[in-house]
């Protein structure tokens, strides 16, 4: 009796099976399990032709840029020039940046470095190479509604509906409206930790294209006036 090993291709079961087998390993771990995840997957991808599609969809969907370190945002441009057809994978993008923070500590007490660049330059460099992209997470990310070439990059990501912002530090309600009028699109705001502080924030204006929000979640954050909530899903 000889031991060998039985390809996807010879296998009695049909492709469905495995593509749902590995859809369930990239859903099934934690984020703790992030390199254990990225690792089955490429293994996945490598294994035979008709595991493919469906692990490089897995390993896309979902990509994740570190602000502290700029290799992750290369290595996605770099597979994104290379294989064009990977742009239309990308569906959920999360910039982070490595910010320890408490709910004891001040707004602005941090325990790491600032967040690097990264954090405000990503849309400029990522502009027009994610059609699909329908959500997006962005934490600890100054000035993000001030830089006005940030704004005009993100305005190509016209697909975005979901948007989450964690710690990320705004001058006024008005910068806030500003920011997300850059997504026409946009149906649901998540809002974590945010301070918004300086002076006339009552006296903000409502753009005058403004997206339509049909759910808006707030989260250990506070802002100066609760009469202006309504204006965000008005």
């Amino acid at each position: 009796m000889t031991n060998r090993l039985t390809l996807p291709s010879e296998s009695k079961f049909p492709t469905e099976v495995y593509e749902e087998i590995i859809r369930w390993v990239h859903l099934g771990l934690s984020i703790k399990e992030r390199q254990i995840r990225l690792s089955a997957l490429c293994s996945c991808a490598l294994t035979c032709r008709a595991w493919l599609p469906v692990s490089r969809a897995c390993l896309y969907s979902n990509c994740t840029l570190y602000g502290e370190d700029k290799t992750s945002l290369d290595h996605l441009v770099r597979s994104l020039d290379a294989n064009p057809l990977l742009r239309t994978l990308v569906t959920q993008l999360n910039v982070l940046a490595t910010v320890t923070r408490t709910r004891a500590q001040p707004h602005h007490s941090t325990t790491s470095k600032p967040p690097s660049t990264i954090l405000n330059t990503w849309s400029l460099i990522l502009a027009g190479k994610l059609p699909r992209l329908h959500t997006l997470n962005l934490a600890c990310s100054d000035k993000l509604a001030r830089h006005p070439q940030s704004i005009r990059s993100m305005q190509t990501f016209s697909a975005i509906t979901t948007l989450s912002l964690l710690w990320s530090d705004l001058a006024t309600f008005a910068d806030l409206m500003k920011f997300l009028a850059v997504f026409p699109n946009l149906q649901s705001v998540t809002l974590t930790g945010i301070l918004l502080k300086g002076k006339g924030a009552p006296q903000a204006i409502r753009p005058r294209r403004f997206p339509a929000l049909s759910r808006l979640f707030l989260q250990d954050g506070f802002f100066l006036s609760v009469r202006q909530l309504p204006r965000l899903c008005a």
